[in-house]
C-alpha cells in the first residue's frame, strides 16, 4: 500500500477511472464525476474572470480542491451524532 506504483493501488485507481465513465455514460453528463473539489475549481475560475487575474490550469485548481475537501471531510468525520454535527456546522 506504501509504493503508489503497487499493482494493487494501480488497479484501484483505474477501476475508479472506469467506474467514474461509466455513471457519466449512464446520465449522459459528468456531474457524477464532478464533486466538490470540481466545485472549488469552477469557483476559482469565475472569481479570477471577474477581478481579471491569471490562475492556474484547471487540474491544479481541483486539486487545491481536492485538498480542501479532504481536510474539511477528515474534521467531518470526527462527529458521529446530529447534535455534534450541527455543533461543527456552526462554529
Amino acid at each position: 500500500k506504501g509504493n503508489i506504483r503497487a499493482a494493487e493501488n494501480i488497479e484501484t485507481l483505474i477501476k475508479g477511472l472506469i467506474y467514474s465513465g461509466i455513471a457519466m455514460l449512464m446520465v449522459d453528463s459528468s456531474r457524477p464525476a464532478s464533486g466538490s473539489e470540481h466545485h472549488i475549481s469552477h469557483y476559482l475560475e469565475m472569481f479570477g474572470e471577474k477581478e481579471n487575474i491569471d490562475l492556474p490550469y484547471h487540474g491544479i485548481k481541483v486539486g487545491i480542491g481536492t485538498l480542501f475537501t479532504t481536510s474539511f471531510y477528515l474534521k467531518l468525520k470526527k462527529y458521529r451524532g446530529l447534535k455534534q454535527l450541527k455543533a461543527f456546522v456552526l462554529c
